[in-house]
C-alpha cells in the first residue's frame, strides 16, 4: 500500500514566509507567485496551494504581513494535513502473497564427448608385389616378390627364354626399420633392404633390385613335362575273373608316357593318374588293387628324360558312361602332361588286347 511523505521543508518554508534585509518576517502579498515549487518534485502540489492562500489572503493597509493570524495558521495546518501531500513510494512484495520470479536461461545443452579416432597403423611398407630382372648363362629371368599383410610371401622366377615358372614360399619378418628377414620353406634366407626414397627394394642372396609392381602378370602355362599318348581305351564288366561293383565297368587305357624335362625322373602312382566322366567327379587309378588280375600294368619304375614306357591303366567308372577325360599330375596337382579327351569308349564284355 503507498505510504504517505510529509510536505518537508520546502511546504514550511512557504508558510513560515522569510526574512527580509531589516530582520521582519515577510509573506507573499496578494498576487505575489510566492514560491510554488514544480509539481514533479516531492512536496510539490502541498507548497503550491499552500502559497495560493497566501496570496490570495488580503495585504493588510496595503503593506505585507508581519504575521498571520491564528485562523489562518490553523486553515493552513489543515490543508497541508488534507492535501494528499504524499509521493507514493514503490512497495515491497508481500512474502505471503507473492514470489520472486525465477529467471529461465536457455538450457546449454550438454557436449557430445569428443570422440578421437586413432588412425590406422600405416601399412609396412615391403607389403605388395616388387618386380625385377636378373641375367643368367641360361637366359634372363623374370622375379616377381609379393609379400603379404599375414607375413608369408609368394617369389616367382621365370626364364624368359622359355615359359617355365619356378615359385616359392615362405615368411618374412621385419628385422629393423628398413631391413627385412624372408626365410623359404626350404633353403637359405635372403634379406631385403627398403628404400624410402626410391621406393626400392634390393637383397642380398639375389643381389637384384625390385620396383613396385601394381599391375598384373600374364600366368605362364608350364610347358608338359611328359609326353602321353593313348593307345587304346575299353570299358570291360570284367578283367580275369574279377567284377567292379554293380552299374559300373572298368576302363583300361593303355598309354605310352615319354619324359620330356623331368630332370628328377618321372615314377607313375596310382594316385597321379586321374580320370574323369560326366557322371562322376574323379576316379583314380587302381592298377594295385587289381594286381595280378590287369594284363601289362604300366611300370612303376622311374623314367628317365627321353625315356618312354607303356603299360596298361585301370579305372572304375559307371556303366552309363560313353567318354572321359584323362590326366597325368604332378605332386602340386597341376597337369604335367597334355589332357587327354575321349568322347567314345569301345565297349566288351572283357578284357581284349587289341580292342576294336
Amino acid at each position: 500500500m503507498p505510504g504517505r511523505q510529509g510536505c518537508g521543508p520546502n511546504a514550511f518554508a512557504v508558510l513560515a514566509g522569510w526574512q527580509d534585509t531589516a530582520g521582519h518576517r515577510q509573506f507573499p502579498a496578494r498576487g505575489h507567485p510566492g514560491r510554488c515549487l514544480p509539481d514533479g518534485i516531492p512536496g510539490a502540489p502541498c507548497n503550491n496551494r499552500i502559497a495560493t492562500i497566501l496570496r490570495e489572503y488580503p495585504a493588510h493597509n496595503g503593506t505585507p504581513m508581519r504575521s498571520p493570524s491564528p485562523l489562518l495558521l490553523i486553515l493552513v495546518a489543515m490543508i497541508t494535513i488534507a492535501c494528499g501531500c504524499t509521493q507514493t513510494m514503490p512497495t515491497a512484495p508481500d512474502p505471503t502473497t507473492e514470489r520472486p520470479t525465477a529467471t529461465v536461461l536457455p538450457a546449454t545443452p550438454t557436449p557430445e564427448p569428443s570422440v578421437t579416432t586413432m588412425p590406422a597403423p600405416p601399412a609396412d611398407p615391403i607389403i605388395g608385389s616388387w618386380l625385377g630382372y636378373q641375367y643368367a648363362a641360361s637366359g634372363r629371368y623374370e622375379k616377381v616378390w609379393t609379400f603379404y599383410e599375414n607375413r608369408t610371401w609368394v617369389m616367382t622366377n621365370r626364364n624368359m627364354k622359355s615359359p617355365t615358372t619356378k615359385v616359392v614360399k615362405g615368411k618374412w619378418s621385419a628385422s629393423g626399420t628398413a631391413t627385412y628377414s624372408a626365410v623359404p620353406q626350404d633353403g637359405a634366407p635372403d634379406t631385403f633392404t627398403y628404400d624410402a626414397a626410391k621406393d626400392r627394394l634390393s637383397d642380398t642372396y639375389f643381389q637384384g633390385t625390385y620396383t613396385r609392381f601394381s599391375g598384373s602378370i600374364a600366368p605362364v602355362t608350364r610347358p608338359p613335362s611328359l609326353e602321353v599318348t593313348l593307345n587304346s581305351a575299353q570299358a570291360v564288366l570284367a578283367i580275369n575273373g574279377s567284377h567292379p561293383a554293380t552299374g559300373y565297368r572298368y576302363l583300361i587305357l593303355n598309354i605310352s608316357v615319354t619324359n620330356l624335362s623331368e630332370t628328377a625322373g618321372y615314377v607313375f602312382s596310382d594316385e597321379n593318374a586321374r580320370v574323369t566322366t560326366p557322371e562322376m567327379p574323379v576316379s583314380k587309378a587302381i592298377n594295385r588293387k587289381l594286381i595280378g588280375k590287369l594284363e601289362d600294368p604300366f611300370p612303376s619304375e622311374k623314367i628317365g628324360i627321353g625315356e618312354t614306357r607303356q603299360g596298361n591303366v585301370i579305372f572304375g567308372i559307371p556303366e552309363a558312361s560313353g567318354s572321359f577325360t584323362f590326366r597325368l599330375i604332378g605332386d602340386n596337382g597341376n597337369a604335367i602332361a597334355e589332357v587327354i579327351t575321349r568322347e567314345t569308349i569301345w565297349r566288351n564284355a572283357s578284357y581284349s588286347r587289341s580292342p576294336g
